[in-house]
């Protein structure tokens, strides 16, 4: 997992706490909302769990109806998927 992490740390996916705090905005020592991570032990890999995020996110409805359009557009245009 820690290899997982710094991995995620090199590619700008994460940021350390200690680099992005903002003192003098007052922000905590420790940060106020935490994602957990986690490692699914039958068959290791990292999980991460966004519920606690997604409750503060808008919801935007998503359709079908025009996933077709794109496969089009995108040969129209010379782009394989």
């Amino acid at each position: 997992m820690d290899t997982i992490i710094n991995e995620w740390v090199s590619l700008g996916m994460l940021k350390r706490w200690e680099e992005v705090r903002k003192p003098r905005d007052c922000d905590p020592f420790i940060p106020t909302e935490v994602s957990p991570l986690g490692v699914e032990p039958s068959m290791p890999r990292a999980l991460w769990d966004g519920r606690y995020v997604n409750e503060f996110c808008r919801d935007i409805p998503f359709s079908m109806n025009n996933a077709a359009k794109v496969s089009k557009l995108t040969t129209e245009m010379g782009i394989s998927m």
